[in-house]
């Protein structure tokens, strides 16, 4: 039996459903505005405390502890403080200045945040922690960039109510603006020289607005005088001319987003070397600043002679991390520089009396 189909029963070319061609689709890219990834209370309590640690836990050892040092040292010493006379009635308590350091290390930590959620938020920055701080709340998933911008959102007001309650309203705005100009500008995209130039600006500027923290209850002074400015300035420039350590353990994330660090204009070598130079140079000032004993230059020595060998001769990103942690711990030592040069402490913690007394004039009689 054949079986016969007839041409006219099957549909010509004409007739059949045209399907539309297949265009090239660009890449899809990643959604930085996923679902809220936060468990139910009360375990999200827990998690957003671990979130603001990973948010803050780079700028520990090199902004937060070392600030609080400049603080302490800056409000202990009466060189710094104007009038610079040390009157008995304005002596703290040890309970006292232990109290006051503990609102200024809340007061740093708050403003530490402020900053990490405007300069980890933006679009860059996440691509840059990607590759060189995964652990980060927003590229390991933890936080969202719309979260982020929420946080940031009821967290500045909260955080300039406490600290106008704590009597650093003028150094919070001011520092608020060098936010604005470093991350919502792009003063961090930009030149190295400008870049450094904020970092040192923002690190001096935030440690003097903890000096009315730490000397609440002091009545009289108010504000630093003509030598502490001085020596604010110093500090400034040690900073300045040796931020670039903190770029060296990140170049392959800056290279991605095309950032003009140190370490990538000029070569990884010449960055080591000027930090080398700087950080020998600025020892020397800051210790000459100050008239310290000899114990201070071999103790300043001894954290530049550890930070010089890593620098020329550990160059791995692990080894430079470690470098830069270590810068902080050079930073700290400069701080408390005029504790070594003032005695005042000791009258603070033991009792003993340390109270300045301008020099008397003799006149001939």
């Amino acid at each position: 039996m054949m079986i016969t189909i007839e041409h006219s029963a099957l549909p010509t070319m004409s007739e059949r459903p045209q399907t539309p061609p297949l265009r090239p689709t660009a890449p899809k890219q990643a959604d930085l505005s996923l679902p809220d990834p936060t468990p139910p209370f009360p375990s999200s309590i827990l998690y957003h405390l671990k979130t603001t640690y990973l948010l803050t836990y780079a700028n520990i050892p090199q902004f937060i502890l070392p600030t609080l040092l400049f603080g302490l040292s800056t409000s202990l010493s009466p060189t710094l403080l104007q009038p610079a006379p040390f009157q008995p009635a304005h002596h703290l308590s040890l309970t006292y200045t232990l109290l006051n350091t503990i609102l200024a290390l809340l007061c740093i930590w708050s403003n530490t945040i402020i900053f990490d959620l405007s300069n980890q938020r933006h679009p860059a920055a996440i691509r840059e922690d990607h590759i060189n701080k995964p652990y980060r709340p927003i590229p390991s998933g933890r936080l969202t960039t719309r979260q982020a911008r929420r946080w940031t959102l009821y967290a500045v007001p909260a955080t300039y109510a406490l600290n106008c309650a704590l009597g650093a309203w003028r150094e919070t705005l001011g520092m608020y603006v060098l936010v604005w100009m470093y991350n919502d500008l792009g003063g961090s995209e930009e030149h190295w020289i400008i870049r450094n130039a904020l970092n040192a600006v923002g690190y001096v500027w935030c440690s003097v607005g903890i000096v009315p923290v730490v000397r609440r209850g002091c009545g009289g002074e108010e504000g630093l005088s003509r030598t502490g400015w001085v020596w604010c300035g110093v500090v400034c420039g040690g900073i300045a001319s040796t931020m670039q350590v903190q770029d060296l353990r990140d170049q392959e994330g800056d290279r991605s987003v095309g950032r003009e660090t140190m370490p990538l204009v000029f070569g990884d070598a010449a960055a080591r070397w000027s930090i080398v130079g700087a950080m020998v140079g600025w020892s020397c000032v800051c210790c000459g600043f100050w008239i310290v004993g000899w114990e201070v230059w071999v103790t300043e020595g001894l954290i530049i002679g550890v930070i010089v060998w890593r620098l020329l001769w550990m160059r791995e990103r692990v080894a430079d991390a470690l470098t830069y942690k270590l810068w902080g711990l050079w930073l700290s030592s400069l701080y408390v520089l005029p504790l070594c040069h003032d005695s005042s402490l000791l009258g603070l913690l033991w009792g003993v009396d340390t109270v300045y007394k301008p020099p008397t004039q003799e006149f001939d009689k």
